[in-house]
């Protein structure tokens, strides 16, 4: 499933020569689409099981914002403000 609001985001940053190269580079760049960059690391820390040597009890410690923000200041992945007020979040290549 192409979100077209996504793809349409990432064809203003990314250019390609032809379509199917564009949509297989979205598909290994697009990491979804979040209310916000906070959201996104709180779903890739749980989904990476990155905290789960972590004791339960200081999980909550961890601090998700800090975290997206050094990914993105890393350079690791951009961001795309969508009309929706939602961000779609990729990859870089």
């Amino acid at each position: 499933h192409l979100d077209i609001a996504a793809f349409a985001a990432f064809l203003n940053y990314e250019s390609f020569d032809d379509d199917a190269d564009a949509v297989e580079a979205f598909e290994d760049c697009y990491a979804g689409t979040w209310e916000s960059l906070t959201e996104w690391a709180e779903n890739f820390v749980e989904d990476a099981g990155m905290l789960s040597e972590m004791p339960e009890n200081l999980r909550c410690y961890f601090d998700y914002a800090a975290f997206a923000r050094d990914c993105d200041l890393n350079g690791d992945l951009w961001t795309a403000d969508l009309e929706s007020g939602d961000i779609a979040v990729f990859w870089r290549r």
